[in-house]
């Protein structure tokens, strides 16, 4: 009979007995009272052997050592708990496992049987076959960054750089399939769910097959089919928000983070953390390659760029598609090439949106005389004006009829808005 320390929901180490010695990171059932929970072996220097309770089950899952070293890393940076980390790591709570199967040319196959379809490309064909395949012609750019890109099989932090429109999907979806060809596990993060579904059809044009779908819209048993298949090593491609970054790869050998800025990354509820940085953390204890996809690269993602941590891949603008700039003069609300573009739209029997860049009819109002700017008595800020001779304050929502008199100066003066 083995002693065997048991971390769970309760956030401590209880002990129970087994007939074998169990690893580090098996997954038990053991019941706590009279309730059935789900938990983990675990390191423990004590012993205590009186009246201890027998392991109810032991499950088919265990977290390796590189994983357990990963998880306890976040949780001394973010000053978590290590037991609501391996809650997300742990099985849905689903008692039947379905596998998983796709619809290809009618015929129902299993998700090794798709993943064996996985066009192979050479680099020096790349280019001809998207041409062939997606109508779209490969510029110098994202050449060269689909060859660095394909070099990379060790920890590295790839920062693929581009405005709207320069190709980036195309590039690391080359990545993708270098990898997938060669049997490894894909993560492709996205900021939110609404974007899984436009992906989704992308790699589906890409690939021929859809990938799996992992966010918290998804079923139970939807959840458990995805996590099975990670773990148990399966050739695939997972697309979801922050939460997939906790499924327990078996053969993870690339992560995507596309629009790396955003600001949906970060939770702040409950479980605290930043996706990116636990990604790019995962990565290097995994020793695998990561790309930070983004127009618009964060600040910090620019400072480690600039200090030589992450390389940057840049793309420009694909095709000759300039956008027209025209700087014009106003002396009023709307210019002339203003009036006549609004006019020309009416004329087609077209509609006209105006965005205004600012709340209220002025953003400023001061003094005549002392030029003293107008702010909220409550938090300082500027106050904004409206045409019914009220103040609003965005901050604190304050709302005043413009003074007569100026605090400063103590004129009567009229003020002046702008």
């Amino acid at each position: 009979m083995h002693i065997i320390p048991i971390l769970t929901k309760i956030n401590r180490i209880l002990y129970y007995s087994y007939d074998t010695k169990l690893d580090i990171g098996t997954f038990v059932k053991v019941y706590i009272n009279k309730k059935l929970y789900i938990g983990i072996v675990w390191i423990s220097d004590e012993i205590y052997e009186k009246n201890l309770r027998k392991i109810t089950k032991v499950l088919p899952y265990q977290l390796d050592k590189i994983t357990i070293a990963w998880l306890q890393e976040i949780a001394n940076w973010n000053m978590l708990s290590i037991t609501k980390l391996l809650l997300e790591c742990m099985q849905p709570k689903g008692s039947k496992v379905y596998p998983i199967y796709y619809i290809h040319n009618n015929y129902v196959v299993s998700l090794q049987e798709l993943t064996a379809k996985l066009p192979t490309t050479p680099i020096s064909n790349i280019h001809e076959y998207i041409q062939q395949n997606l109508e779209h012609t490969l510029s110098v750019d994202q050449l060269n960054a689909i060859e660095q890109l394909r070099l990379r099989d060790k920890f590295s932090v790839d920062v693929l750089q581009g405005y709207t429109g320069s190709g980036k999907t195309y590039v690391f979806f080359d990545k993708i399939q270098q990898v997938s060809t060669g049997g490894g596990q894909v993560l492709l993060l996205l900021p939110e769910i609404a974007l899984t579904k436009e992906f989704q059809k992308k790699c589906k044009q890409y690939f021929g097959i859809a990938p799996l779908l992992y966010s918290s819209n998804i079923s139970i048993s939807q959840r458990q089919s995805i996590y099975d298949a990670v773990y148990n090593k399966q050739t695939c491609i997972v697309i979801g928000s922050r939460s997939a970054i906790w499924l327990p790869f078996g053969n993870l050998q690339y992560i995507v983070i596309d629009e790396e800025h955003d600001s949906s990354y970060k939770q702040e509820n409950n479980l605290t953390y930043h996706c990116k940085e636990v990604a790019i953390l995962r990565a290097k204890y995994y020793n695998i390659p990561i790309t930070l996809v983004s127009a618009t690269p964060s600040l910090e993602t620019i400072s480690n760029i600039e200090s030589n941590s992450y390389t940057l891949l840049q793309l420009t603008r694909s095709g000759t598609r300039n956008v027209p700039i025209q700087l014009v003069q106003t002396n009023n609300l709307l210019s002339k090439e203003l009036r006549d573009a609004i006019h020309a739209c009416l004329e087609k029997k077209e509609q006209v949106l105006l965005f205004l860049n600012k709340r209220g009819f002025a953003n400023h109002i001061f003094c005549n005389q002392c030029k003293e700017k107008l702010f909220c008595d409550r938090c300082s800020c500027t106050l904004i004006y409206h045409l019914n001779g009220i103040t609003h304050c965005s901050a604190c929502n304050i709302k005043r009829h413009l003074p007569k008199v100026c605090k400063k100066c103590l004129q009567s003066e009229k003020n002046t808005v702008e």
